[in-house]
């Protein structure tokens, strides 16, 4: 169902008056709404009393049999009430397009007792597929079901959020499985999480994997036995430091509020007294979108400090009760009513295996990216599957339970596209950080090599997770070409695979366990995506310099190993011998000039047009054919010197120090420094094996030129020009780095 299209139906149901006062009884009339279809008048079948009777019943009050007999009448009196809606059927079962996955049914009402119905556990009506099974589970046509306020609108929230969980557990009213609902959320969110290497001895036995504590409150922070003002600081906090938090999980207990015996609100700790305070769901909403905070940002222009959704594994938090009297509604529709998008409860009684499935499934949903009705839908279904495994013993409706109220903005899931997009950017980001602090590179201009790199306990782990992820980006990349963004997503998961190389050789260079050679491919898909931006748009010098900096690799490393033929890449034909070599350095060369006399626009292009300036320098130490008597090839080794480079570096220096002020600006440099490093690690894969290298040269030479060792010599010649080079570009890079922190 991922990357599947959702299509939205809204059923409206209005009555006249005010909403509350009014009891269900087929005498009430309501005016049904659905689409541009004709509107009808509805009726509910059966009086107040008996609803609250069944009702009663699924609160586990009764027999078993009695209950299955409640439920299958509940489920059955709403599958026909719906099915009187004219076209509410046929739109439901209507398709558009094969890519369509899922139909989100959003029930919109005012009137107060409508809100004790419970249409989750609705069958499926007469002439629908499936009909008689629950309609909520359908897997023919799904279809999610969620209920709104009509007084909410969330148009302006964005959901493509950085995520920031904050979990509230309280016991004021009596345990709950806050271990169990603690480590998942750390479970799910570990991905994001940084490798703390600092702990442990790398000669000792592997301790179990440290994550970065500052990490780990940037995305989830625990409140245990929490109070309101408890809460009301964190939230506000939060927000002071510009951190909201995207998601709130609240795991308590609901209780009886004082003075309203028929209805309910959540049990949190009172910390003037030993009993519990009972937070009733005005409050809450309050509290928990901040709109108990005095500061302006709250207003109705900045949305964006409100999370967007909000999870109560609280029972009867989506329970209004059984009055309808007095105004009010449930815990869960007053937090949705304070203007949070999203917000899930329970209308019946929650089991605590079924609050731990839940949680897992429906953030396991969010912070991946899915879309949230997606999420929702899966996570009913996770639950059903609960149902059926531990038969009555436990969660026997917990997935009826599961009541949403949600307002989405209308363009959700081009949202949640890009959402799903920057969640695996983010993780990815943090494996590929988290690898470069593992082999001492956290610190740009370390002069570590290879021989000294001693990796940490667990890197194993790391560099498989960052294979991954990668792998992962870059099939949401091939899955969108036609993004706006393709190009730019290309130039990422060329960056990503080419470090991702780099960390499995180091892991492979330093485990016997590790695949032989499985880094290689990493280098050809980076090289692979490389040429996809520039045959889709050649004026990008920067990729035109990774192509070849990748070419010249591979040409020399798949000379006798057979990569060029297994993997059967598609450019694997031009890479030739050392005359295409030049001809593409040769052709870089020209565009960066042309870039040049051009004068780029702003400091940053002109610091990433130096950092490929010295980039070919580099390579043209790399690349055979430079030794050939020609004029031109004299004028290019001139222009491309050491003495040119230490010019360039300078000419960056003085543009860092104009722009300090910019952080953008720093992470320019930043990055073209680490790039520029980068050569030393692809350098000591290609030569860090004398007697392999060697061999392998030597071979290449005899079958070329005839001559058994004579291309031997001259490579080692150029690596000994590269190592002057690099050495003096490394010591200035790193004496800048150490006069920025000073």
């Amino acid at each position: 169902m991922k990357g599947k299209r959702v299509r939205t139906v809204e059923l409206q149901l209005l009555r006249h008056g005010p909403p509350h006062n009014q009891l269900l009884s087929p005498l009430t009339n309501y005016l049904a709404l659905c689409g541009d279809h004709p509107n009808t008048t509805l009726n509910f079948p059966i009086e107040h009393e008996s609803l609250v009777v069944q009702l009663r019943t699924l609160r586990y009050r009764d027999s078993e049999e009695t209950r299955r007999i409640q439920m299958h009448e509940a489920a059955s009196l709403v599958a026909g009430m719906l099915a009187d809606v004219p076209g509410l059927i046929s739109e439901l079962g209507y398709r558009d397009s094969s890519a369509e996955a899922l139909v989100h049914l959003s029930i919109a009402s005012s009137a107060s007792e409508l809100s004790l119905v419970p249409f989750e556990l609705s069958n499926a009506p007469p002439g629908f597929p499936g009909s008689g099974g629950p309609l909520s589970l359908q897997t023919e046509f799904p279809v999610c079901i969620t209920r709104r306020s009509r007084n909410v609108r969330c148009e302006m929230f964005k959901w493509d959020a950085k995520p920031r969980v904050l979990m509230i557990a309280s016991e004021a009213g009596g345990s709950v499985p806050l271990e169990s609902h603690y480590a998942l959320l750390r479970r799910l969110l570990e991905p994001w999480i940084a490798y703390d290497f600092t702990t442990g001895n790398v000669n000792d036995e592997a301790p179990p994997i440290d994550f970065n504590r500052e990490s780990l409150d940037e995305y989830l922070v625990l409140l245990a036995d929490a109070s309101v003002k408890e809460i009301n600081d964190t939230i506000r906090d939060a927000i002071d430091q510009n951190r909201a938090f995207t998601h709130i999980h609240v795991l308590a207990h609901g209780c009886r509020l004082p003075f309203q015996s028929e209805s309910f609100g959540v049990a949190l700790k009172n910390p003037s007294s030993g009993e519990h305070d009972p937070v009733d769901g005005k409050r809450l909403g309050l509290l928990l979108s901040g709109k108990l905070i005095d500061d302006p940002r709250m207003g109705v222009n900045n949305k964006n400090v409100r999370p967007l959704s909000v999870t109560l594994a609280v029972c009867d938090s989506g329970n209004k009760g059984i009055d309808v009297a007095k105004p009010g509604a449930s815990v869960a529709f007053h937090v949705h009513e304070a203007g949070i998008p999203l917000v899930i409860g329970s209308q019946f009684p929650l089991t605590k295996s079924g609050s731990v499935v839940f949680a897992d499934s429906i953030y396991r949903q969010l912070l991946n990216g899915a879309d949230p009705r997606v999420g929702l839908w899966e996570a009913r279904r996770e639950l059903f599957a609960l149902s059926a495994e531990r038969g009555d013993a436990v969660g026997r409706h917990d997935w009826a339970s599961i009541i949403a109220f949600a307002a989405f903005p209308h363009n959700i899931e081009i949202q949640a596209k890009q959402l799903e997009c920057d969640q695996i950017k983010r993780r990815m980001a943090v494996k590929l950080k988290s690898g470069d602090g593992a082999i001492g590179e956290q610190k740009i201009g370390s002069s570590s090599n290879q021989s000294e790199t001693i990796i940490p306990p667990h890197f194993d782990k790391l560099a498989c997770e960052v294979a991954d992820e990668v792998k992962q980006f870059d099939r949401f990349v091939d899955a969108n070409k036609r993004s706006k963004t393709y190009v730019e997503m290309l130039g990422i998961s060329a960056s990503a695979n080419k470090r991702a190389a780099e960390l499995l050789w180091i892991n492979q260079s330093n485990s016997e366990d590790s695949p032989d050679d499985v880094w290689m491919e990493f280098v050809w898909r980076s090289h692979y995506r490389y040429m996809l931006i520039t045959d889709l748009d050649a004026n990008h010098s920067w990729a035109l310099v990774q192509t070849l900096f990748l070419k010249r690799f591979i040409s020399f490393y798949s000379s006798d190993n057979g990569y060029t033929d297994d993997l059967s890449w598609p450019e694997t034909e031009l890479l030739g011998g050392e005359d295409s070599l030049f001809q593409t350095w040769f052709q870089t060369m020209y565009l960066c000039r042309e870039k040049e006399l051009l004068e780029s626009q702003t400091n940053r292009q002109k610091i990433w047009h130096l950092t490929d300036l010295i980039e070919l320098a580099l390579l043209r130490t790399l690349i055979p054919g430079f030794e050939k008597p020609s004029t031109v090839r004299l004028q290019l080794r001139e222009r491309f010197s050491l003495k040119n480079v230490v010019k360039w570096l300078k000419t960056i220096d003085r543009l860092d120090v104009l722009e300090r002020a910019n952080h953008e600006q720093v992470n320019a440099s930043y990055s073209g420094y680490r790039q520029i490093l980068r050569y030393r690690r692809f350098a000591e894969m290609m030569y860090s094996d004398p007697d392999r290298t060697g061999y392998r040269y030597k071979q290449r030479s005899r079958r070329m030129t005839g001559e058994p060792g004579g291309g031997y010599q001259k490579l080692i010649a150029r690596y000994g020009e590269f190592r002057e080079m690099f050495e003096r570009v490394e010591r200035h890079i790193r004496e800048q780095i150490e006069i920025r922190d000073a």
